[in-house]
């Protein structure tokens, strides 16, 4: 199996999610959120290929797998030298391709 890492912006997401599902749908939902999530890393660390390639959304330079957890997040991830490294973790609501192409931005200074 696949070791998962999170970007710090993954991480990020994961606070910023969690503390909007608790103060908008309370505290048992994003207990099910953060359940759902460590299933899918899981299902991603030992099926890297689940995740969908969408060469429209990678910003230049990169190559993201694209897996929908909940109907409505999605995680972007690479896979490189036998680990998993999650980029981000978005609500599919959001311009993943925005995203992304901050993202690198910000690498890139």
């Amino acid at each position: 199996m696949n070791r998962v890492q999170l970007s710090n912006a993954a991480a990020n997401d994961i606070r910023e999610i969690e503390a909007h599902t608790v103060t908008r749908f309370g505290m048992n939902q994003a207990l099910a959120f953060l359940e759902k999530l460590q299933a899918s890393l899981g299902v991603i660390a030992s099926m890297p290929e689940i995740g969908n390639l969408r060469p429209e959304l990678d910003p230049p330079g990169y190559s993201f797998r694209y897996h929908a957890i909940l109907k409505n997040f999605i995680v972007v991830y690479d896979e490189s030298s036998g680990n998993i490294r999650v980029a981000r973790i978005l609500h599919g609501a959001r311009n993943l391709l925005n995203e992304l192409l901050r993202d690198a931005g910000a690498a890139e200074e």
